[in-house]
């Protein structure tokens, strides 16, 4: 469709510096990422995260396309916490928190459909901690890109991985990327499983991130949202024409059969003849039926009133009732 190839031109144009003019003022990403591994460093000396082993170098080989000269080749598993959360059992769960699972975020447009509560019952396995701010990223399935930023602490299952990018990384650009067509793609192909394809730890972890300097992330995801709101009315119209073209055939049969017991699909021959005529031979074919016990004789039916017609037939056609021109018959198996 045509809005969903408008929106995946956004976000790879988005993410290889297409939509915003780089300024000077922004500095480099190369000074960016010390700040980066310096923040990483502060939180593994505290104890909040254990410290990785080394992500192979990035080779020129690997590089998928051309980025701006004040950017920066990353590792996703070299500025996050990827595949690294805390558990929590649903017995030591707080009720009225935030929990979130797979279905309650729309593919592709990553927007949250259905937002609820632990209440005690609704969690029958461990879950996943996420805290305000975090990307949510749903690892099962990713070419249907659920992303979502958390508005609040709460739980989610363990197909959704809680990305904690730091100060030093815009969260909103963090989740274009995780959706753009690029990184959906590099994630869809690596991924393990055939019924529930999920990408692995390790390969999301080595996965090529361009990194801009901050400030110019913040305008990026200025940009995609200006431009993502413009493309809505065209989804929106999209989906109704698709609904439309899916419903066409059913309604189409619809009205050729109501056209058909109507009169309305062929043309009444002065040789037809007339359908009261024919209506005198059923009811003498039902006698003989009758007279002979293969049927039996049934109360009759009450007359056919005017106000009881729906639409008009035309005027060789007979209206009647079912019960007069067959056997009906009830009971038992067929």
């Amino acid at each position: 469709m045509l809005a969903d190839n408008l929106r995946k031109s956004i976000l790879q144009a988005a993410i290889q510096g297409k939509l915003t003019e780089q300024l000077p003022t922004d500095g480099n990403a190369h000074d960016l990422l010390k700040n980066i591994r310096a923040e990483r460093q502060k939180l593994i000396d505290a104890g909040k995260i254990k410290a990785a082993p080394p992500l192979p170098p990035i080779f020129d080989d690997e590089i998928p396309f051309d980025i701006p000269e004040n950017w920066q080749w990353v590792r996703l598993g070299d500025i996050c916490n990827y595949g690294e959360f805390e558990s929590i059992n649903p017995q030591n769960m707080i009720i009225g928190k935030f929990l979130l699972d797979l279905e309650d975020i729309e593919k592709n447009s990553s927007k949250l459909i259905n937002k609820k509560f632990f209440d005690g019952n609704n969690a029958k396995s461990s879950k996943s901690i996420f805290y305000k701010g975090n990307v949510l990223y749903g690892k099962l399935r990713p070419y249907l890109n659920k992303v979502l930023i958390a508005d609040e602490d709460g739980y989610c299952t363990s197909e959704i991985l809680p990305l904690n990018f730091g100060k030093n990384i815009f969260n909103g650009y963090a989740k274009y990327f995780l959706i753009s067509p690029f990184f959906s793609s590099y994630a869809t192909n690596l991924s393990c499983g055939t019924k529930m394809p999920r990408l692995r730890t390790e390969d999301g972890k080595k996965a090529l991130f361009p990194l801009p300097p901050l400030a110019e992330q913040e305008r990026i995801v200025a940009k995609v949202e200006e431009l993502l709101a413009e493309l809505q009315p065209l989804e929106e119209s999209e989906k109704s024409l698709d609904q439309l073209e899916k419903d066409f055939p059913q309604k189409i049969k619809a009205s050729l059969l109501q056209a058909a017991i109507q009169g309305k699909l062929s043309e009444q021959l002065p040789t037809d003849g007339d359908a009261k005529d024919l209506l005198v031979k059923i009811r003498a074919e039902r006698q003989k039926l009758i007279d002979v016990g293969k049927i039996k004789a049934a109360t009759p039916l009450p007359p056919i009133s005017p106000d009881e017609i729906p639409f008009d037939i035309p005027e060789n056609w007979q209206w009647v009732r079912l019960g007069d021109i067959c056997e009906i018959v009830g009971g038992g198996t067929p």
